[in-house]
């Protein structure tokens, strides 16, 4: 697996395919039920990806230029398809239709195991283009059938096929630039349009609540910080450009600063690198700050950004991490299927979170975990609706218990000193870290720099800025959005533009490799609209689970929209992907769930997270229903 990729896994849920981009290939497991085994039986696949041209060069592999660097499975229009972008700037696209009818014959004939090598040829794309140079996001918009890809262009291209019954399959010389005649009425032949931006562009993401069902809004996510809003029926500049986070050398909330003064610069901290545009009815009901948040019952929200991170426990101190292999305790009796011949290790836990003690003897919520660990010795207690609880089935939601080696050599905090201290006495498996005892909302640690150098703590203070104006996005848009950058995660009201509810490092872990550089960059972000939750992931291993929620506020006659951190999964290890989808149907003749307890039959999803070592951590996701009359919540349209 490469590493420096976005997301290299995805579910195809129709056909119950989950692809794992490796190299210059695409590899397609089908998952046992009811445990998402994807070991080397389950292999089906394997799709050699073509390229437009030999000659072309990669930006961070010149190695393998045709290495991927993400792939999705969205829908356009009824159709599920399959699209990887690779770091020599090809986009390739496959319905998964013509993947399972390769799959089916293939093992009609008992050649899946025998040459799984799928010659590139004989596989026809839906898309196969260039952009030009590396490229990273993918976007895909169901009902308008639009396809946008970013690079490190700067731009974004964005493939409008044709809204006839006869468009097929595309190559680059089907797609001619738009044309007022053409687009985005009646579109009787393909498009493509080109946003130019200002930076690279790791994300873009279209409106597929329903809102928009032309698909005219597309946001734009990048590096430098901006996330843009764009208008495809005028494509020339960004309709507003929004910028938030915490920065060393803001002056003022209300302004993005000119310069960035924090110690890690170089590894650009305000990095753009998501958009999700929310559904409002998707929302859970709060009847307090405490519920809506997760924060203590006292909490007052501030007229312009509402930060939430004093929801989680608060770290104290650290005196020295080993880097030597770590004893991980993990709570709950697993299921371990291996294989040594591919290296696949599947963890199928037996253990059901999300319900209560009385429920489960082995479930814990985040908001338990929270109080076990916090060191400072406050209550950080917090509610829970049982009406409209998320269950979650898999490894327990509380954080691995990280036990240093016997032989570090630090037990008590130590300050640093100047360049020349001498550090003899430490081994080369142990780090220094030095934490301030008085953490806060708005103080940033950070342990080593470019993943290598130790500095001190710094204060960090938000800012926002939207351009043009802060009228808010009335206007244009009426759906709620959350920003992801590199650390914070922020959520936008509709109607108004404050307060934004802010969360700075999520998941961060407080155990440090700094071999591993940025574990906490948040690359990894997917939704469940239907469940009314949003994960967040990072390279460290970790993964947050948000749940969407709103309450009524006072004076106002628009919710307050929020969102509030119930569960942390993963372990503290090098991921490469993640990836959702509904579980599947179970295999002919075993039984389905009964209706009991007071429950009814509902979705559940399935959770993947794919580590670097070939490990995979499956989890179950569903909402649990009372026995009462349905609710806004309980309904799927």
């Amino acid at each position: 697996m490469k590493l420096w990729r976005c997301n290299l896994t995805a579910f195809a849920p129709e056909s119950n395919l989950y692809m794992v981009a490796n190299g210059i290939d695409i590899y397609v497991y089908q998952p046992t039920f009811p445990n998402q085994a994807a070991s080397h039986e389950r292999l089906a696949l394997i799709i050699r990806t073509p390229v437009t041209s030999l000659d072309l060069k990669g930006t961070i592999d010149p190695n393998t230029p045709h290495s991927i660097n993400r792939i999705a499975v969205e829908f356009l229009g009824q159709e599920e398809i399959a699209i990887v972008v690779c770091d020599d700037g090809d986009a390739i696209g496959y319905r998964v239709v013509d993947i399972q009818r390769e799959i089916d014959q293939r093992q009609g004939e008992g050649l899946s195991r025998i040459d799984p090598i799928l010659n590139p040829a004989k596989l026809r794309v839906l898309l196969h283009r260039n952009v030009g140079l590396s490229a990273w996001g993918i976007a895909v918009h169901r009902e308008a059938r639009l396809i946008a890809i970013s690079a490190n262009t700067h731009n974004v291209t964005v493939f409008a096929f044709a809204l006839t019954p006869h468009s097929g399959a595309r190559t680059s010389t089907w797609f001619a630039e738009a044309d007022d005649a053409d687009f985005p009425h009646p579109r009787q032949r393909d498009h493509v349009i080109t946003l130019h931006g200002t930076h690279n562009i790791p994300s873009v993401s279209f409106n597929n609540t329903g809102t928009d069902k032309s698909g005219r809004w597309l946001y734009s996510s990048a590096i430098d910080g901006r996330t843009q809003l764009w208008d495809l029926h005028s494509p020339q500049v960004p309709v507003k450009t929004f910028e938030i986070g915490r920065c060393a050398g803001t002056d003022s909330q209300l302004e993005a600063p000119r310069q960035c003064s924090c110690l890690d610069s170089r590894s650009v901290p305000h990095a753009a690198w998501a958009t999700l545009v929310l559904d409002p009815t998707c929302f859970h009901d709060a009847s307090s700050y405490k519920e809506a948040f997760g924060t203590r019952e006292d909490f007052k929200i501030p007229t312009t950004i509402a930060d939430i991170s004093c929801s989680r426990s608060a770290y104290t101190t650290l005196a020295c991490v080993s880097l030597e292999p770590p004893s991980v305790q993990l709570p709950g009796t697993y299921d371990i299927e291996s294989s040594e011949q591919d290296g696949v290790l599947m963890y199928s836990p037996s253990i059901v979170l999300g319900e209560s003690s009385e429920d489960s003897g082995t479930g814990m919520a985040y908001s338990d975990v929270d109080e076990a660990t916090n060191n400072d010795g406050s209550d950080n207690e917090t509610e829970h609706s049982d009406d409209d609880a998320i269950e979650v089935d898999g490894v327990d939601a509380a954080p691995a218990v990280i036990t240093p080696s016997a032989n570090s050599a630090l037990q008590t905090p130590m300050e640093f000193e100047d360049d020349e201290s001498d550090e003899s006495d430490l081994s080369p498996n142990e780090w220094l870290v030095e934490f301030p005892s008085d953490v806060t909302s708005t103080t940033t640690i950070y342990p080593f720099a470019g993943g290598s150098v130790p500095v001190a703590p710094q204060t960090k203070r938000w800012y926002f800025q939207a351009s043009p104006g802060h009228e808010g996005l009335n206007l244009l848009q009426n759906d709620p959005i959350i920003i992801v950058t590199k650390e914070e995660i922020a959520l936008l009201q509709p109607y108004r533009t404050y307060p934004i509810i802010a969360f700075h490092n999520p998941i961060f872990n407080n155990t440090f490799n700094p071999f591993m550089q940025d574990p906490n960059r948040h690359c990894f972000v997917e939704q469940i609209m239907e469940l009314g939750i949003f994960i967040v992931a990072s390279p460290g291993g970790k993964a947050g689970v948000f749940r969407l929620t709103k309450l009524e506020d006072e004076g106002v006659n628009q919710p307050l929209y929020s969102f509030r951190m119930d569960y942390l999964l993963g372990l503290p290890e090098r991921l490469d992907g993640i990836a959702l989808a509904p579980v599947q149907d179970p295999p002919v003749g075993e039984n389905e769930p009964n209706e009991e307890d007071g429950r009814t039959r509902n979705r559940k999803w399935r959770f993947l997270m794919y580590y670097h070592d070939h490990k995979i951590l499956s989890y179950e996701f569903s909402r649990r229903t009372l026995d009462r009359a349905p609710s806004l919540e309980d309904l799927v349209v």
